[in-house]
């Protein structure tokens, strides 16, 4: 290699120990990148040719020669460039006298990937020097020394001050997101792989190879992180993780003494891994904050449970401690007694069950698939409600059936409140609820007027608003899981109810919710996205694509997976948790009543059909991020990202609603391929399933029941097949409404005491209010559904909370039904004072007068806000359904007489009386 190449790359690694306290500021926020290849793209683009930036690439390497002889560590980098195709356009990049062009980016990658990753050989030549260096940097800088804690990392962050507290981490989980939050912030202090290892150590469900594990601990060495290293493996090996009980196998003594925890020891370590029972009978977090440590004393107090009882009893007492820790523990040790555990009826068998049918640990432990995979909990759930029932029927001598539910619900309060808010929020599964429901028979059902064929999803649903009563009077999950979850059940109440919902499709998803949701996270998360797209035209195009390809991963995981309406919540709520089966079932149950003894074995024939629909939402119902539609949404993503990097955005002005409406119209055609599979594969598997399980004996002699089976076997799987597909607005095309059912329906569900309490009256009058029509009804079409519920929902949510009467609160709904138009008046009673009435209600009034000035545009986004009056809302729906005549207003006059009184007046022509049944 030429003098001057030696030079130039001695002199660069030289400036290193400059450059990382110059420049680690400026870059710490730009992890998006993705490549320090396009970091480095960046710095030149924006700094000109005058200056060169080439520390930046390697500033991650730096920090192991900075206190090291700079020409040894230049020699060793060039002797390694020397075998590197495109050494001299690498050169020539970090010197600055080679122009960067798209084929010379290959070349950037190797130096980059030798930069921030040295190979193997040079970690071994270099160990020594590498660990001593970070070290006596870290000591002379910052005052601090290995091993490498947290609160070390904390002094790293905070280099102005020393008055930095002790850190208290609450949770396992708390660690993890702060090592993850490290990783951004930190990265430049150390190997690029260092904080992958840490994050990938901390989840117990990545997979290693020993190879893996054995760089893992070389660099947490280097590092200092040999404590954190040698506790997350031992960890890992009790959790009966494989890779780690072999690579702790062959450095035991060195690992458990490096971990430092007090209460492991080599014998405990064995015995725990050969499943004896230990002898830890208590748990105490004061003695350590270390989060680790709380994770080995919760597992060893499991670990030492005598029984299957002691173990059920254990169970939500840890739980209570870390929730973190079910993916800890090694379940295949208690197998047996799982198993056995069975007959144990009570709230700690429900709560284990609902742990035992989580995802993750059913991926890691095969043996329980079987068995809790498919409503494993839910058939404990159910047993205990039997037993329950009968319980409950013996005691309280025919106590009325409307206690029962909550009596059983009040049994599982027992649990201590981390396992109890796990067990409700399991109850809420369609399945399970539907289940529970038709044993235990909640009260709400009692005031429901339904048709027979919704009769199933009528008592699920109201089964689902008694426990979020009960869940709410006690505080046990979140306002926010209640609200939403609320909200979910009364609009799917109300379709099932007042639209000819199924048939439309079961998936029902608000563009503005979508919007709205989008908007929070470009404002919370994306604020650095949104600074760097208005850049996007000043840098090259390997920048534009590794930032678009984070982002676009980002939205379109928020879209599918994390927000309030994620598409794979909403399939997994209406679609594939029994939706689809239950059809079928009922199908096969109903012919067997008919006729006993047609099937081989019903029990079978009915688990190989389920099996069948489960495969199909596994495939074509299920959004991961291998799936086409999850694809698609990304490279729309992208597409609408670069549209963005042609002009300056601000993050209040984004087009976000086309975004939206992407991800809608994509999961739209998802659905129709869906469709087809279920139309073509499951309605085959389901007839090929039939033939296959029918008795020889009935097939000839009774060919004309089998093809009654088939038949209407076929016309399930044609009808349910209607149901997979988004749904448009509520009242399009919906059948007409008669207007005292929809008002209670509204009412009594806005409500969440006792409904008995209520006072509804209506008054009816013919144009200009100069008849009254005593116990006549309203007729209104259906396509006006969504305009009356908003305004009825609105109003009595208003009431409820303004009136100070709460659930006693008294309403009068009086509507005068003329030829061009219906004018609805909504009045109700309050004991609030008047002078706070009248507060209200200029209030209320000038946000009527706001919202019906506002444009179009404005008034959409105004209508998606959250809070308020809801006046944006209800107008927003008067100008989607009709063109003018329409108007609102507050009556003023009425305060005096203690009525708060909105009126609105609609161009509704079609509304005809209906005059009561003889």
């Amino acid at each position: 290699m030429v003098s001057s190449e030696r030079t130039m790359l001695v002199s660069m690694a030289r400036r290193l120990k400059m450059a990382s306290k110059r420049d680690v500021r400026s870059i710490k926020h730009r992890q998006y990148a993705g490549s320090f290849c396009a970091e480095y793209l960046s710095g030149r683009q924006r700094a000109g040719k005058g200056r060169n930036i080439p520390a930046k690439t390697l500033i991650r390497f730096g920090i192991t020669i900075q206190h090291s002889d700079g020409e040894i560590a230049a020699a060793r980098l060039i002797s390694d460039l020397e075998h590197t195709p495109g050494r001299t356009a690498i050169v020539g990049l970090c010197s600055g006298s080679h122009n960067i062009s798209h084929d010379d980016f290959a070349s950037l990658h190797r130096l980059d990937r030798y930069a921030i990753r040295p190979e193997k050989s040079f970690l071994r030549d270099f160990q020594p020097c590498i660990r001593d260096s970070i070290s006596s940097y870290f000591q002379h800088e910052f005052g601090i020394g290995f091993p490498i804690n947290p609160l070390k990392l904390d002094y790293l962050r905070n280099t102005r001050s020393r008055s930095i507290k002790d850190r208290k981490f609450k949770s396992y989980s708390a660690l993890c997101v702060y090592y993850q939050n490290a990783h951004i912030d930190l990265w430049h202090f150390f190997f690029s792989d260092l904080f992958l290892y840490i994050n990938k150590l901390l989840n117990i469900r990545s997979s290693w190879s020993l190879e893996d594990l054995e760089e893992a601990c070389s660099i947490c060495r280097y590092c200092g992180f040999d404590v954190f290293f040698a506790q997350t493996v031992l960890l890992r090996a009790l959790s009966g993780d494989e890779i780690g009980r072999e690579f702790c196998e062959g450095h035991l003594n060195e690992m458990v003494l490096t971990a430092g925890f007090r209460n492991l020891t080599i014998d405990v370590y064995w015995s725990a891994l050969n499943g004896e029972v230990l002898n830890f009978e208590s748990l105490d977090h004061s003695i350590s904050d270390n989060p680790l440590e709380w994770i080995l004393d919760i597992l060893l107090y499991l670990y030492s449970a005598g029984d299957p009882a002691d173990l059920l009893a254990r169970l939500p007492v840890a739980y209570e401690h870390d929730t973190s820790v079910i993916y800890f523990v090694d379940w295949s040790r208690f197998r047996q007694w799982i198993e056995q555990s069975s007959r144990l009826l009570g709230p700690n068998l429900i709560f284990l069950s609902t742990v035992l049918t989580d995802e993750l640990i059913l991926q890691r432990f095969k043996f329980l698939f079987e068995d809790y995979w498919i409503g494993g909990a839910t058939a404990d759930l159910e047993s205990y409600a039997l037993y329950f029932r009968s319980q409950s029927y013996a005691n309280t001598l025919r106590r009325a059936e409307r206690s029962r539910f909550s009596d059983f619900l009040l049994s599982l309060v027992a649990l201590p409140k981390q396992a109890r808010r796990r067990t409700f929020t399991y109850l809420f599964r369609p399945t399970t609820i539907e289940r529970l429901a038709s044993i235990l028979t909640p009260p709400i059902t009692h005031r429901l007027t339904i048709e027979e064929e919704k009769k199933d999803e009528y008592i699920a649903l109201s089964a689902q608003m008694a426990i979020l009563n009960f869940a709410q009077a006690r505080r046990i999950v979140s306002s926010d899981f209640i609200d939403q979850k609320r909200e979910d059940i009364r609009t799917f109440m109300r379709n099932l109810r007042y639209a000819d919902f199924k048939k439309r499709g079961m998936i029902r998803l608000n563009l503005y919710d979508i919007e709205r949701d989008l908007e929070r996270f470009f404002k919370a998360e994306g604020a650095d996205y949104i600074g760097l797209l208005n850049h996007f035209g000043e840098v090259k195009p390997e920048m534009r694509e590794a930032f678009a390809d984070y982002v676009s991963e980002q939205v379109a995981y928020r879209i599918c997976h994390k927000s309030k309406q994620a598409f794979d919540y909403i399939l997994s709520n209406w679609l594939r948790h029994g939706w689809l089966y239950r059809p079928i079932e009922n199908t096969v149950l109903e012919f067997t009543s008919k006729n006993p003894g047609f099937f081989k074995d019903n029990r079978i024939f009915l688990a190989n059909l389920e099996q069948t629909v489960i495969a199909f939402n596994a495939d074509a119902l299920t959004i991961r991020r291998n799936t086409l539609f999850y694809r698609e949404l990304k490279s729309n993503i992208r597409e609408w990202l670069g549209e963005l990097s042609s002009t300056r955005v601000v993050s209040n002005s984004l087009p976000l609603e086309d975004l939206a409406r992407l991800a809608i119209d994509g999961l739209t055609r998802m659905l129709v391929d869906a469709q087809d599979a279920w139309k073509t594969h499951v309605r085959t598997e389901v007839l090929s399933e039939a033939a296959r399980n029918v008795s020889r004996s009935v097939q000839q002699s009774q060919s004309i029941q089998y093809q009654q089976l088939l038949t209407g076997l076929a016309r399930c799987v044609d009808e349910t097949q209607k149901w997979i597909a988004v749904n448009a607005r509520t009242g399009e095309g919906g059948k007409d409404f008669l207007f005292r059912a929809l008002t209670k329906f509204e009412v009594e569900n806005i409500a969440v005491g006792d409904v008995g309490r209520l006072d509804i009256n209506f008054e009816v009058y013919s144009e200009n209010k100069s008849t009254r029509m005593p116990k006549y009804d309203v007729k209104i079409p259906g396509q006006y559904l969504d305009v009356i519920v908003r305004l009825v929902d609105n109003t009595v949510q208003n009431a409820f909370r303004r009136s100070g009467m709460g659930q006693r609160t008294s309403f009068n709904f009086v509507l005068v039904v003329g030829r061009e138009q219906l004018r609805l008046e909504i009045k109700n009673r309050f004991k609030t004072g008047v002078s706070t009435m009248r507060a209200g209600l200029e209030k209320l009034q000038a946000s009527i007068s706001r919202a019906a000035s506002l444009s179009e545009e404005d008034l959409s986004r105004a209508s998606r806000g959250e809070g308020g009056s809801g006046a944006a809302k209800i107008i927003y729906e008067f100008r989607q359904a009709f063109e003018s005549g329409w108007t609102i207003a507050v009556d003023e006059k009425s305060l005096d007489s203690k009525w708060f009184s909105v009126i609105a007046t609609l161009p509704i022509s079609q509304a005809s009386l209906i005059a009561p049944r003889s």
